[in-house]
Formats: C-alpha cells, structure tokens, sequence
C-alpha cells in the first residue's frame, strides 16, 4: 500500500504539505481538514493528530527533527537554536 493512498484516507481534506524527518522515520502531514498529523513511516500508522481552528496549509520538521511545525500560511524554512530555546521560521507571506 502506498503512502499517498494512507496519507489521502487518513484525512478528509486536501493535503497541502509534507515533510519527512531527517531519519525517515517520520512523515508529518497539513491538510484542509485543519488537521496535521505525525506518521510512522515505517508502519504506516499515525503516531498523533493535531487539532487546528484552520487549515494546517504548511508543515516543517526543523533542522535535528526536535521540532515539528505547522501553520496556516505557507513555510519555506524553520530552524532551532542550540539550546532548543528559540524557533526562526522563514514564509508565511501574505497571499497574493
């Protein structure tokens, strides 16, 4: 089974972003649903689900996959500092 066949049903909207953890071992998901959810990629099972008040439009694992982000406006980059006390993202430009 592949993981656009999983990844479509286990939303109920379009999934708008993707991103893989550095490891391959995660997959995280942003969909119309205004649901982001974590996967394993390795069994194809959703490890959590994340509740938003709107689509979750872009979705980021940051640099060392100790921080996941996800966000109703579009993503370009997300980075952490060292010391996992700050998070700088890059996007989130208005729509045109």
């Amino acid at each position: 089974m592949s993981w656009c066949y999983l990844v479509s049903r286990g939303h109920n909207g379009a999934v708008w972003s993707c991103d893989v953890s550095g490891d391959s071992a995660r997959l995280i998901t942003g969909s119309a649903d205004q649901i982001g959810k974590l996967w394993s990629v390795q069994t194809g099972h959703q490890l959590y689900s994340f509740n938003f008040d709107s689509p979750a439009r872009s979705v980021d694992f940051s640099v060392g996959d100790k921080l996941a982000v996800i966000t109703e406006r579009p993503l370009n980059a997300v980075a952490m500092s060292p010391l996992l006390d700050h998070v700088v993202i890059g996007g989130g430009q208005e729509d045109a």
